[in-house]
């Protein structure tokens, strides 16, 4: 989150229009394969996988975007008042998609970094 920190202090207005991006692409991975189905893991880490180069070109640049796809993927499903409530199942089979998936190794990092963030992983 550190990247979107920074150019959020600098001023750079283009971050909300890179995280409304990084909805639309969820979004439409989503529309494909419900991610609050436990089945459904393996088909949704291979479809993070081949849409990681469309986050990287779509938000920002390539390390930007990365950090923009996992906190926009597990984002999502929180809420400063609720938590993730009812959608702690669907952020877990999403931090767990995108741990077994291809992904570069700073997706996994970067997924890991959020999930404990959010307190996901107690």
């Amino acid at each position: 989150m550190n990247s979107t920190i920074e150019n959020l202090i600098e001023g750079n207005n283009e971050v909300i229009m890179w995280y409304q991006k990084a909805n639309q692409i969820w979004d439409e991975i989503f529309s494909k394969i419900d991610p609050s189905d436990e089945k459904n893991i393996d088909a949704l880490s291979e479809e993070i996988f081949m849409n990681q180069g469309v986050f990287e070109r779509d938000c920002g640049s390539r390390f930007v975007g990365q950090e923009i796809m996992v906190v926009s993927g597990i984002g999502r499903f929180y809420s400063t008042k609720d938590g993730f409530n009812d959608n702690y199942e669907t952020a877990m089979n999403v931090y767990k998609a995108l741990m077994q998936s291809q992904c570069s190794t700073e997706i996994h990092y970067h997924a890991e970094k959020v999930a404990k963030h959010y307190d996901l992983l107690d």
